[in-house]
């Protein structure tokens, strides 16, 4: 008997794509699966799209008042009866044999997690039938099997991915693990915690998944509470890599994390100068990031973190349209940026 798997589909008004993202689920070669799709308080009619499912056996609908992404997740985690556990944003698309694959993995590597890779998207049509704007992002070249101190070495340097919706995961992992609500980045918060909980975590090379890259998502905000959420996380991995320094982490892995979200949160502080935001939050939120800079002063930087930050200091308002012509002249050219 194939194992069971939970998949957690978080819905919040995305009436243009859910169908898509539901049907990458229901059409998914492995079988044996609990969809669990959570309508989060939708106002778009996204919630009755989600209804329509409730045809296939294998599709549970909750509804209920807003509590945001991480809510939403938890919501899944606690009603599901899986032996693994998937989740799927529902602006997303899984391939057809993503979950055979990744459950096959699991199966042969005796692997607490699978990690697979994914195709990037710009788009706000249809992913299936979308050919431009698509980058392929995969951190590993190979199959291969890490221990946990490997993978969150690779996580805080940048060569692995935060995110938990190109993983498929064994259930006790979470059964005292829950995403923190009311916060953006939470799969930053909580990854640290999970996978040190972790024997053996696999890795496929393949594309498996469609991520759509939206300007109006969560983490492409650059609103004030996604950069003070974001420096949340980041302290909040900052205090877990010391406690675990060195014997988990070299001190480079912490400098390398630092350096590349002092990057990001530069540029996304740039951003709000351009717009009218609060003084006051500006003034506290431009004092962490150049704290960030400080933890650095003393180390290596990369030729883009040494613009960056001297970008920061002097005119930090041209962070973000610099960073941006860079960005966009990567994508147009079909190379992966960070």
């Amino acid at each position: 008997m194939e194992p069971l798997v939970s998949v957690i589909i978080p819905v919040y008004n995305v009436l243009p794509y859910l169908r898509e993202a539901l049907d990458s689920v229901i059409n998914q070669t492995y079988t044996n699966l609990e969809i669990i799709v959570v309508d989060d308080g939708s106002t778009d009619g996204s919630g009755a799209v989600c209804d329509e499912y409730l045809s296939d056996p294998r599709v549970i609908v909750i509804h209920q008042e807003n509590r945001g992404l991480s809510g939403a997740r938890n919501t899944g985690l606690d009603r599901m009866t899986g032996e693994y556990v998937a989740f799927l944003d529902s602006d997303d698309a899984f391939q057809p044999n993503m979950i055979a694959c990744m459950i096959t993995s699991v199966d042969q590597n005796k692997a607490d997690v699978v990690i697979c890779g994914y195709d990037e998207c710009y788009t706000q049509h249809n992913l299936s039938s979308e050919k431009k704007q698509r980058i392929k992002r995969s951190y590993f070249s190979k199959e291969s099997v890490l221990s946990s101190s490997e993978f969150l070495n690779m996580l805080l340097s940048g060569t692995a991915e935060w995110a938990v919706w190109n993983k498929i995961y064994c259930h006790w992992l979470w059964n005292d693990l829950r995403f923190p609500e009311g916060y953006n980045y939470e799969d930053m918060q909580i990854d640290c915690v999970l996978f040190e909980k972790c024997s053996r975590i696999a890795t496929l090379p393949g594309s498996f998944l469609q991520y759509r890259n939206r300007p109006d998502s969560i983490t492409s905000s650059n609103s004030e509470k996604n950069i003070l959420d974001c420096l949340v996380a980041v302290k909040t991995i900052e205090e877990y890599v010391i406690s675990h320094t060195p014997s988990v982490f070299p001190k480079e892995t912490l400098s390398l994390f630092l350096e590349r979200y002092a990057r990001t949160l530069s540029m996304k502080y740039s951003h709000l100068l351009l717009h009218d935001y609060n003084p006051t939050i500006l003034t506290n939120i431009h004092k962490e990031i150049l704290l960030q800079w400080k933890h650095l002063e003393f180390e290596p930087l990369s030729i883009k973190s040494k613009i960056t930050r001297s970008l920061f200091l002097y005119t930090p308002s041209l962070v973000y349209p610099i960073r941006s012509c860079w960005q966009l002249g990567k994508r147009i050219l079909g190379k992966a940026t960070i």
